[in-house]
């Protein structure tokens, strides 16, 4: 822009977004971009110069809702001397690298691969390069080698991450932290100077000003740090270890340091903070103000259109950038003032003879599918006009492939001056015959040449298949009347037929046996198995996105599982569920639904249960119905009641066919409180001898007509989260145990259920109610959570008990106390023939596990694939209980979670997220180094796809992203 008009001097356009600022140095304009390329441009004239991609090749992915590329340049370009730097890569176990470049000729000097995720401005000493990590502390680099020299040190567990960095004299301020943070530290040593709240640090001279949530303050930075080295020196010893002296300075240094605040100011909504000149300039959600320097008395006020995100201060000017795209220009007379807003054209293309034509098209295209979210692929896109007509119509992100650089930069000047361009549409120019997209992403491919030029597209019809999204996504192209098209795609794109008008149409299925997750363990039977035959090592980065962490439960509270089905997956948050396109990530709706928060999902049963048409969603005492498509709500089914019945809540759900199951319990039953006391002690979901929820009925529905169709009290209780479906039966385990029968009780400890009364392994017939066998065992043995599931025609019962335990009689916290240390963990199975429930074999181990329960030590269910059970660390055979002498389960490193199959796979937590290939010669391999999954099950195997949805909100552990 023109610094004193705010007009356009110049524009240059990437294939993908910008995420940071540009560098600007000798009269040339470095940047990066989501495109996986650093570019340097004449920064009078802004023609490129040279650009550079960092990755091995051109693929891409969808992230954040952008075709972008696997290695995203989200570093900005430092400049040093001859020298630019940048790093490309979010995901290391797909490739990130640094990289040192020529600054003027962008020749290579050299490229390190890295271990590390880059999330924020690369930063330079004159012998360091900083690479700030996102969530956890930046890296230092050799300058000269690009030789790692490792990260920062002696960080707070949870106090280290944040995307600013900046070098001051010797050191390095990096923030902010997930408890709000700024940290300074010493390079040369590693060493952590001091932390302190804060989002931003600037420095002048002898001066520091720090923006926090709501003040600014200012400090003197040289005896603010000579004080704090002195106190970090004593901190870094243990108490004991202080001589008398230290101890006694301690304080003292504390004192002295809090003088060596100048002037502290309220700032509330603060994002951002420059110094200009005499003043300190905040830019917060209202505006930007500046204060005077000296004495931090407020200068002047002005508001902006947004909040303002992003200072720059210029030849006296200060520049201001808004959330809501809108740039301000400020001189040094507050009323001076400009604005600029781009202009955009709505008739990008005119009205000529192709107008109609381009409309009717896009019309025709779109009747052709159900969507309206996700991606569309537009071949041979020419200027972009099909492509825009598309967008116009729909909000699908679009992406036009154009092989020839000149159309495709026609095409993007016309886009942007569009205003659609990047948000809306983006064009790349490519070569044809191999696309650099991921399998399955396209829920639209159609080509602008086969409409305008009745020619086949340059792509091969297999290309487009692979990229063609199963369950429901189309290729439609415009034939003209001629068999060319039917030609080209007839032997490799399955399904291509001719369609009204001229039109030829191929529509994709599901993926022949492709998994799904339509209940808490997979399936009504609680296998925790897909048996999806897809999901198998090696992998390749489909996409990434949100929903992210605002919404979600913490994962300490063990949320309900995601589900997945016909291409679709459902995100549980904290009462809200978040629906996907799983292939792609597009959001497709959201909905809220109060009361329907259920937490310590081990404990208690789903909550959601899913068929093709609906996503069934428990609160209180109803089911709520959204059909899946668009999440519009449907009439909910009602609990039903006997007559004289006590009021009860909703607590199990299933769907099988053409009913609906579910269990009625005590009001209150459902964990909902998110706070610590809770999760530990009153409604503990970690420790010994955690609660289960009891139901006091159950009952099935008529899926369409909601009528019941049948309702069982029992004599005793359902331990709920054995209620399997399975087989034409509904089985669960049912106690008439005194404290269960005493009164209205919604949970009890497993030693509680199992106290001084009898245990039932009972079976219904689903369609009538009627009990096909209700048959006492002995559960003496599990003294701890317990689970159902059923698979091949055996009912396996699982769970644990302390050996040694006698005195851990609490709950939660309580209960970890009172041990001893003479405990262990030892796990039993019961497997009964699910047609009569005569018992089949029972079998026992005894573990390692700590007793105390902190890591999900008692709530281990187990994974049932084919005739395996893994029932960790072991694994027996389904039929006879015989265990495999040869099988023994690592986690590589704790893990709190469940185990999810596929057919030949295990998924879990460890860390990150591992698999375990079981093929022979498989074994385990982590995913990713950079996330972390959940608590519970969050890893699904389904459609072809590893599907790893947001569920670690909380952690305050050191993973990036």
């Amino acid at each position: 822009l023109e610094a004193a008009t705010g007009e356009v001097a110049w524009s240059f356009i990437t294939e993908g977004p910008i995420r940071l600022a540009p560098t600007v140095a000798n009269a040339k304009v470095y940047v990066g971009s989501d495109d996986g390329h650093a570019y340097c441009l004449d920064a009078v004239a802004g023609a490129l110069i040279w650009k550079r991609r960092a990755g091995p090749d051109a693929t891409r992915l969808p992230g954040n809702g952008r075709m972008i590329s696997l290695w995203p340049v989200r570093s900005g370009v430092v400049v040093n001397g001859p020298t630019a730097y940048f790093s490309a890569g979010l995901f290391p176990t797909f490739g990130a690298y640094l990289c040192a470049v020529d600054s003027a000729t962008g020749a290579e000097r050299w490229t390190q691969t890295l271990d590390i995720s880059t999330q924020g401005y690369v930063v330079a000493s004159p012998t360091r390069l900083f690479l700030p990590t996102g969530r956890t502390v930046p890296v230092a680099f050799n300058i000269e080698t690009g030789a790692s020299m490792g990260p920062l040190r002696n960080f707070t567990h949870g106090d280290t991450g944040g995307c600013f960095t900046l070098v001051l004299d010797d050191m390095l301020i990096h923030g902010t932290s997930e408890r709000g943070n700024v940290h300074i530290a010493e390079p040369s040593t590693g060493e952590k100077i001091v932390s302190t709240p804060g989002r931003r640090i600037v420095a002048d001279g002898p001066m520091v000003y720090i923006l926090g949530e709501n003040t600014l303050s200012a400090l003197d930075r040289g005896r603010y740090l000579e004080l704090s080295r002195a106190i970090q020196v004593i901190e870094l010893l243990k108490p004991q270890d202080r001589t008398p002296e230290q101890s006694k300075q301690l304080p003292e240094l504390h004192t002295e340091r809090k003088t060596c605040l100048k002037w502290e100011v309220e700032c509330p909504g603060a994002h951002e903070v420059i110094v200009a000149g005499d003043a300190i300039v905040v830019g917060a959600e209202d505006g930007v103000t500046a204060f005077g320097a000296a004495d931090g008395r407020r200068a002047w006020h002005a508001e902006t259109h947004g909040a303002a995100v992003g200072l720059a201060v210029a030849r006296g000017n200060l520049y201001v950038s808004t959330d809501q795209g809108v740039i301000h220009g400020f001189t040094p007379r507050q009323s001076a003032h400009r604005t600029t807003r781009a202009a955009h054209d709505k008739t990008p293309y005119g009205k000529d003879n192709l107008t109609p034509l381009y409309k009717k098209a896009a019309d025709a295209i779109l009747e052709q599918t159900d969507a309206r979210k996700g991606y569309c692929l537009v071949l041979d896109a020419g200027i972009g006009r099909l492509a825009y007509e598309i967008a116009q119509r729909s909000d699908f992100r679009v992406i036009g492939v154009e092989p020839d650089a000149e159309q495709a930069a026609e095409a993007r000047r016309r886009l942007t001056g569009a205003g659609s361009y990047g948000t809306r549409v983006v064009i790349h120019n490519a070569a044809p015959e191999r696309l650099p997209y991921p399998d399955y992403f396209a829920n639209v491919i159609t080509s602008d040449a086969a409409l305008v030029d009745a020619v086949a597209p340059k792509t091969p019809a297999a290309e487009v298949g692979r990229m063609l999204r199963p369950c429901g996504g189309v290729a439609i192209f415009k034939d003209a009347g001629s068999e060319t098209l039917l030609q080209w795609g007839s032997d490799t794109l399955a399904g291509l037929q001719r369609a009204a008008e001229g039109w030829v149409v191929a529509q994709r299925g599901p993926l022949p046996g492709a998994g799904e997750w339509t209940h808490i363990y997979a399936e009504p039977g609680n296998s925790a198995c897909s048996n999806d035959p897809y999901a198998a090592w090696p992998v390749d980065l489909q996409w990434f996105g949100q929903p992210g962490p605002a919404r979600m439960i913490d994962r300490h509270f063990r949320n309900v599982p995601p589900l997945y089905r016909n291409g679709r997956v459902f995100i549980p948050g904290d009462e809200i569920v978040y629906a996907a396109d799983a292939y792609n990530g597009a959001r497709l709706w959201q909905c809220e639904l109060p009361g329907s928060r259920r937490v310590g999902a081990f404990l208690d049963s789903g909550c959601m249960a899913l068929d093709d048409d609906v996503l069934y969603w428990v609160a209180r005492d109803r089911c709520h119905r959204f059909e899946v498509a668009t999440g519009k709500a449907r009439e909910p089914y009602t609990l039903p009641r006997a007559k004289d019945a006590p009021a009860r809540e909703w607590g199990y759900i299933a769907v099988q066919g053409d009913a609906v199951f579910g269990s009625g319990r005590m009001p209150d039953t459902t964990y909902k409180t998110l706070e610590a006391p809770n999760q530990f002690q009153t409604e503990a979901v970690w420790h010994p001898n955690m609660k289960v929820a009891l139901s006091e009925c159950v009952f099935a529905l008529e899926r369409d007509s909601r009528d019941t169709r049948w309702l069982y009290e029992p004599r005793g209780r359902i331990i709920e989260n054995t209620l399997t479906l399975a087989d034409g039966r509904l089985h669960f385990v049912e106690t008439c145990s005194p404290k269960a029968l005493d009164g209205r009780v919604g949970r009890l400890m497993m030693l509680e259920v199992i106290e001084g009364g009898e245990q039932f392994l009972t079976a219904l017939d689903v369609q009538r109610g009627e009990t096909a066998y209700r048959r006492q065992i002995d559960m003496s043995a599990i003294q701890q959570p317990c689970f159902l599931s059923c698979a091949q025609g055996v009912l396996l019962l699982s769970g644990g008990k302390i050996v040694n335990g006698e005195k851990v009689t609490g709950t939660g916290r309580l209960a970890a106390r009172q041990l001893t240390g003479k405990e262990h963990v030892h796990y039993t199975y019961y497997a009964f023939d699910a047609a009569t429930g005569d018992l089949r074999w029972a079998a026992d181990h005894p573990t390692k596990l700590p007793p105390d329960g902190g890591h999900g030590e008692y709530n281990r269910h187990p994974t049932i694939v084919g005739d395996a059970v893994y029932a960790w660390p072991h694994l027996y055979n389904i039929h006879t209980g015989e265990r495999d002498p040869e099988w023994y389960f690592e986690r590589h490193g704790h893990g709190c979670g469940g185990i999810s199959a596929s057919a030949q796979c295990l998924f879990w937590r460890g860390h990150n997220p591992w698999m375990y290939d079981l093929r022979p010669g498989g074994g385990p391999t982590r995913m990713t180094k950079a996330t972390r999954p959940g608590c519970w099950i969050n890893i699904l195997p389904v459609g072809g796809l590893i599907l790893i949805p947001e569920a670690d909100a909380g952690c305050t552990c050191g993973y990036s992203i």
